[in-house]
């Protein structure tokens, strides 16, 4: 998935809420099951699980507003990961749950990540992150 092996960091809130999503879609038609594989064994290989006063201010979390480059392309692309309801492409809002969330979430700022994406496989630079203020 990504490039070089680097540790997740995830929001306790966010890695329960990922772990959920996960178990309630392992096994079903869904047709991310090879994404979600691969989630669940990053969540399961040692992701750092932080409470908000100790999460990094340049790792991917929900409602973050994140910067990344698609280094195929050289096209970068700017949006706010969201839970599905709120998730409208038009606004910039993508769901957490969309390839492109479940591939970046968790990652830092710097981070190279290589995943799965309904068009082939996506190379994507982290270059910024965003959290809204508390």
């Amino acid at each position: 998935m990504q490039t070089l092996k680097q540790q997740l960091v995830l929001l306790r809130d966010d890695y329960a809420l990922l772990k959920g999503y996960i178990r309630s879609l392992l096994g079903t038609n869904s047709p991310d099951q090879q994404n979600l594989v691969e989630l669940e064994k990053e969540l399961m290989s040692g992701s750092l699980v932080v409470e908000k006063k100790d999460f990094p201010a340049d790792a991917v979390c929900l409602n973050s507003d994140v910067t990344v480059e698609d280094k195929k392309s050289g096209k970068k692309i700017r949006f706010k990961l969201v839970l599905p309801a709120q998730a409208n492409l038009k606004l910039g809002r993508i769901s957490v749950f969309a390839p492109i969330g479940m591939a970046l979430i968790g990652y830092r700022k710097g981070n190279l990540v290589k995943w799965r994406m309904p068009g082939g496989e996506k190379e994507l630079l982290i270059l910024n992150v965003l959290h809204a203020p508390a």
